[in-house]
């Protein structure tokens, strides 16, 4: 039985060794095979990267699912800074449709803190939805609110993407992850992170659609609801859907997002060299 050190590879910061420790002990513990990676920045400096787990390699892609919310986010935040959106203003002065059932007096800021009400849809989602923003914005825009909009949080886990894509869609005529690679993956550089990775770009691995196979077939990548009233207005038969070609498109805010772990630190601090320059804030289970 290997060693809890011979589970985690990488780098540690002096000061920081407690933290490999842990790493490896959660690796020793879990009951399959993990791959997990785990990368920790302080002060603009790298002080943890590290990872385990068979095949998993300091430039293997993963499924980052609710991490793309933040490269999603910074797109609105540009616009926002551009004058293009205001925060204050109702969503259905963008997107007139989506002022049925009561969501009217909807604010983007609103929509944006996850108080829309919209978790998802009645009766669910199809596969060919879920893989299709457009699809999914227009059946968000004819649902009544699960709650009376703006007076309650509730996680939007697998619809704010098609909601805030839509928003930027109405004022733009592009989406959300044609702006962010413009402007964000081409003025800083952060070629690791992509929220989903074109088709055909290279890594080390191999294209992005292959290795976005392979992930879509780990343990770790399998779809696992945890937020069960989202999940019961939003999913119809969804395992099927990391397999499907539409799943695995470039989109920001939206499910699964295939990237490096490396890239995603770069995404989310302030001041780092070579990425955005501003924090788009942290999220659990980066590993």
């Amino acid at each position: 039985m290997a060693r809890d050190d011979d589970r985690a590879h990488g780098t540690v910061a002096e000061g920081f060794e407690g933290v490999r420790e842990a790493f490896a002990k959660v690796l020793g513990e879990a009951r399959v095979s993990p791959e997990a990676q785990l990368v920790v920045q302080v002060g603009g400096r790298r002080v943890v990267d590290l990872w385990g787990g068979p095949g998993t390699a300091p430039d293997r892609l993963t499924s980052l699912y609710s991490i793309t919310k933040g490269a999603a986010h910074l797109v609105v935040a540009l616009l926002v800074q551009d004058g293009v959106l205001d925060l204050d203003r109702e969503v259905a002065s963008y997107w007139p449709e989506f002022g049925a059932e009561g969501k009217d007096r909807l604010t983007l800021r609103e929509l944006l803190a996850h108080r829309s009400g919209v978790v998802g849809v009645d009766g669910g989602f199809s596969t060919a939805e879920l893989a299709d923003d457009r699809l999914m914005a227009e059946r968000l825009a004819g649902q009544r609110p699960f709650w009376e909009p703006g007076t309650a949080y509730g996680y939007h886990a697998f619809v704010i993407g098609a909601l805030t894509g839509e928003v930027v869609r109405r004022v733009t005529g592009r989406s959300i992850q044609e702006i962010y690679e413009e402007r964000t993956c081409s003025a800083w550089a952060s070629r690791r992170w992509t929220a989903a990775i074109p088709s055909s770009a290279r890594t080390p691995s191999g294209t992005a659609e292959q290795r976005a196979r392979s992930v879509s077939r780990t343990r770790t990548a399998a779809w696992r609801t945890r937020t069960r009233a989202a999940a019961s207005a939003s999913l119809r038969g969804p395992r099927r859907a990391p397999r499907t070609t539409g799943w695995r498109r470039p989109r920001c805010g939206r499910p699964p997002g295939i990237a490096e772990v490396s890239g995603v630190r770069s995404l989310v601090t302030t001041g780092d060299p070579g990425g955005t320059p501003c924090s788009c804030g942290t999220h659990k289970g980066v590993a």
